[in-house]
Parts: C-alpha cells; structure tokens; sequence
C-alpha cells in the first residue's frame, strides 16, 4: 500500500487513474486549507469603514439632538420615531463609546508606527525602543487618559450647582435682615 499526501481532489483523481495504485491512504493534516486569512491591511480597512459608519451615525444623531428637538426642558415630551430626547442623548453617548472605542483598537493596531514617529520624528533619536518598553508607554498612556477623564468627571460631580429653583424653600438658608 501506498501513501500519498493530497493536496486537493484533482490530485486524488489523478492518483486513482494512473493506474499503479489500487488503495489510497489519504493524509489530510497537511493539506491546504480554503480558509480565508486577515492581512493587516483587510484588518485596517474594515475597522476604519466600521469607524466611518460610526461617525456618520454620530453626527446624524448629533444633528438631529441640536436642530430638531426644541432645546433644554421645552423637549419633554417631543418624540422623534418612538424616542424622545432622553433617549436620543443615551443613544448618542452610546455611539460615543463605541466610536472611542474603535479608535482605541485604531491606535492598537498602529502603536508601532506611532512610537517610530515620535522616537524619530519628535525626538530625533534613530533607535526604537523595543516591543516591551512601548507596551509599557501604550498602558501608561491609557491609564493616564483614564485617569484624566475620571478626574474631570469626578471635578464635575463636585462643582455642579443645583439650580435655585429646584431646592425646597424650608432647605434655604435664611437670610438675615
């Protein structure tokens, strides 16, 4: 018995009609798979499409929440396509999560090529620091914006200022004549 390696079923035809073989063993571990394999470049060109799409929902959402909903409180009880202004502002922070997110990954996907211009653009230096150190300077930098937006937000929630209006009048302080 003969074994042979096929790579595909022209190859398996030919081997049945030559002839010399009267059994074949077929391997197919090694054989070729049809997958359909990512290059970096299909990889970049969906998530910057899949971006686009995500920007231009963005705006629309943004436009229609500035130009066809009245402003401020006059908008309780407005209803655009069963949605009312409450649910249009959750819907385009929502779309905004999702389009920081994607450039996050955008980023990700080109930090090499981001630290290659600082190192040699900004800095002028013609070594690149290797793969661990720019990991190190990618994390650093996310946990510092993190931080930045957690500081803001949490400056925010401290500095607000409810209206007058909306304090009960026995929760006024008095005022002495």
């Amino acid at each position: 018995m003969r074994t042979l390696t096929i790579e595909n079923t022209e190859q398996l035809n030919k081997s049945l009609t030559n002839g010399k073989t009267s059994s074949v063993t077929v391997d197919i571990s090694r054989a070729k798979s049809r997958r359909v394999r990512l290059s970096r470049p299909l990889v970049n060109l969906a998530l910057d499409g899949a971006l686009l799409l995500v920007f231009i929902a963005l705006g629309i959402v943004s436009v229609i929440l500035q130009f066809v909903f009245p402003p401020g409180v006059a908008a309780r009880g407005w209803m655009l396509w069963s949605l009312n202004h409450a649910r249009w502002s959750s819907l385009q922070f929502a779309i905004l999560c999702v389009l920081a997110l994607g450039i996050a990954i955008h980023v990700m996907l080109h930090w090499t090529w981001v630290c290659g211009v600082i190192v040699r653009q900004i800095l002028r230096k013609c070594d690149l620091p290797d793969d661990g150190i720019r990991t190190l300077c990618g994390v650093g930098l996310l946990i510092a914006l993190l931080l930045t937006g957690a500081f803001v937000t949490g400056a925010a929630v401290l500095s607000i200022e409810m209206p007058v209006s909306a304090v009960p009048e026995d929760e006024l302080p008095m005022k002495e004549n």
